[in-house]
């Protein structure tokens, strides 16, 4: 549709807006002294993935916004128009992720680091997001007891909780039922 007028032009001006301030967060990171070196953009991933829980196994995918290297360190980046709260990515059970509808932004970023991983074998990594609500906040990573570091160990830990959800979602036995989103969820 045209640009120039209507929602259409409201929606444009909103992302040059987000775009634009995208940008300064990242500046801001340079003139501070890091490095950034950006090296996927809308990458997507798909691996696939067996347990005795799904026979045949089953293909999972994904889009990550963005991958980088800041300073060094491996960084996989969910882009949210959404407020997000660091308390969103700050996991201390792993039954959380799949009962709690807060921890969804959690088990998004922590599944794109599960499956990134045979990309950049062996190297830690952080996930997260940037919440274009909460810009302040910059990169919000994701932590495992106050631990932003995701290793081979810890997505191990991750692969039998997400195989319980797929299992779950796939099983007859089992009635599927949209699970209750809070009213402050939004």
């Amino acid at each position: 549709g045209d640009l120039n007028t209507g929602m259409n032009r409201i929606i444009l001006e909103v992302a040059r807006r987000y775009v634009q301030k995208l940008i300064e967060l990242d500046i801001s990171a340079v003139e501070a002294g890091n490095s950034i070196q950006l090296l996927e953009l809308e990458k997507d991933l798909r691996a696939e993935l067996s347990s005795n829980l799904l026979p045949g196994g089953v293909y999972v995918k994904g889009k990550a916004d963005r991958i980088d290297r800041y300073n060094g360190k491996l960084r996989v980046i969910d882009y949210k128009t959404g407020k997000v709260a660091p308390k969103n990515l700050d996991v201390t059970e792993w039954e959380s992720l799949n009962n709690d509808y807060e921890k969804s932004k959690a088990y998004q970023v922590l599944l794109y680091a599960l499956l990134i991983e045979a990309d950049y074998p062996g190297e830690e990594m952080e996930a997260g997001v940037i919440s274009f609500k909460n810009f302040s906040s910059g990169f919000i990573p994701f932590k495992f007891n106050k631990d932003q570091r995701i290793e081979r160990a810890l997505l191990s830990e991750f692969e039998p909780v997400l195989l319980a959800l797929i299992s779950e979602i796939c099983s007859a036995d089992i009635p599927f039922t949209e699970k209750e989103i809070p009213k402050h969820a939004y």
